[in-house]
Parts: structure tokens; C-alpha cells; sequence
């Protein structure tokens, strides 16, 4: 028993010696950590946050465009997003909480609006599901124009769209058509089209082919900046909005 006390007493001697029992630096785990995580994660998406009561139409990195449905007293927890214009597509009541306070917005069908930056819940006050289409802007910086069709003027309309909002983040037009018309738009800045009803959306490209796009009601199509497109209306009206993405 004491010839095996003293092997292990060498053992650990040796291993004190050469090193073994010595402490990890302090910054071992750090170093290991940083290597795994070498940013901070993202902030879930509001779709993952309320998959039931949000749709993702579009998502880029200028900005995502979202489809909200939310039954009366339900809420979307508290989430970050950017600056966001909204588009009621019906008659609905939302409570937005904050921190400090929390404010009560009652929107008519086709009213717009523009939420500020910041973290907040919303809520369904009103009595009847809350339709709206939210448009958030991100930080990242704007695309440039593509090609020299930035230098080209606007084209001209005989009935200009009807502007609903213009700020210094948002411009959002609506645009209808009547049945068998036609219209040519043009987005100096990127866009994003909403589909209140079926449209054909016709894109010009080099050697004279044309990309037609057949849309579907309440779905969203991205434009880069610089972009002249065509709507079309077919046997039935074709109503649009755009959210244009200020410089």
C-alpha cells in the first residue's frame, strides 16, 4: 500500500512539473467562444415570432414586406424592427405597447401610416381580424440605380397615381386601372408593389424580350431603383400600391 502511495505521489510530481497541473489561461474560453460566436445573433423575425398571425410576402436587404392578420385580443409580442409604413386593408383598431406607454391606432380601410424605429407589442383592440400590410425598412444602405436608366426623366402620365403618404423614408402611391388599360411606372427609387387585386406586371428587358409577371392577389414584387415597369389590367380593374424606399 505505501510502495503505491509513493508511485502515485511520483506521478503527480511529474505531472505538476511538466506542466499539467497548471491553469487554463483566463482567456481560453473566451478565445473558444469568440471563434463559435463572432457576432451577436439577429433578432428573430417578426414571422417567427408570430408565424400564425404574420406572412412574409418579400424580403431584401433594403427592406421586408409583411402580411399581418391578427384576430381580435390577440398580440405579437414585443419586437425591434426599423422604420415601417403600414396599409390598412380593412377597418381595424391596434394598440402599439412600448415600455413607457402604449398608444391606440384606429385605421380605415385604404389609411397609411408610418411607425416609428423601435420595440413594441401590437395588440388587436378591435372587434373584428386586423389586415394590414407592414413595409420595414432595414439600416442597410441603398442600392444604386441600375445602369443609365437612373439619368433618364420620369415618364409622363396623364393620371399621376394617387400619393397617400410622402416622407423622408417613405413615398406610397396607390394606382388603379381600369379594365383593359395599362399604365407605365417608373421607380427612381426601389419599390415594393402590393397587390390589392390580380395585375400583370411587364418588365422591358435588353434585345426586346419581355418578362411578364402573372401576380396574384396580396403579393408583393421588388423593383431596384431606376426601373420603368408596366401594369395591366386584363377584364377586371387592377388596384396597386407601391412603397417607395426614400433616399
Amino acid at each position: 500500500m505505501l510502495k503505491l502511495n509513493r508511485t502515485m505521489l511520483v506521478c503527480l510530481c511529474a505531472a505538476v512539473v511538466a506542466g499539467c497541473g497548471n491553469a487554463p489561461p483566463k482567456d481560453t474560453l473566451a478565445e473558444k467562444l469568440g471563434d463559435v460566436m463572432e457576432e451577436a445573433p439577429e433578432p428573430p423575425a417578426l414571422d417567427i415570432i408570430a408565424p400564425e398571425a404574420v406572412a412574409t410576402l418579400d424580403r431584401n436587404q433594403l427592406m421586408s414586406v409583411l402580411l399581418i392578420e391578427l384576430p381580435p385580443g390577440e398580440q405579437i409580442p414585443e419586437h425591434d424592427a426599423g422604420m415601417r409604413a403600414v396599409y390598412a386593408l380593412n377597418d381595424s383598431s391596434l394598440l402599439l405597447n412600448t415600455d413607457d406607454a402604449g398608444d391606440v391606432e384606429t385605421y380605415s380601410t385604404g389609411e397609411v401610416d408610418v411607425w416609428s424605429a423601435g420595440s413594441y407589442a401590437i395588440e388587436n383592440t378591435g372587434n373584428e381580424a386586423a389586415r394590414v400590410v407592414v413595409v420595414n425598412r432595414t439600416a442597410a444602405p441603398l442600392t444604386p440605380p441600375v445602369g443609365d436608366m437612373a439619368a433618364s426623366e420620369p415618364m409622363s402620365q396623364p393620371e399621376p397615381p394617387t400619393v397617400l403618404h410622402s416622407g423622408e423614408d417613405f413615398e406610397i402611391d396607390r394606382i388603379e386601372l381600369a379594365p383593359g388599360s395599362s399604365r407605365s411606372v417608373r421607380c427612381d427609387d426601389p419599390c415594393s408593389v402590393f397587390t390589392l387585386t390580380p395585375a400583370t406586371l411587364v418588365v422591358d428587358e435588353e434585345g426586346g424580350e419581355r418578362d411578364v409577371m402573372d401576380v396574384f392577389e396580396n403579393r408583393s414584387v421588388w423593383f431596384d431603383g431606376g426601373s420603368t415597369w408596366t401594369v395591366e389590367a386584363g377584364e377586371d380593374a387592377v388596384v396597386l400600391v407601391v412603397f417607395k424606399i426614400k433616399k
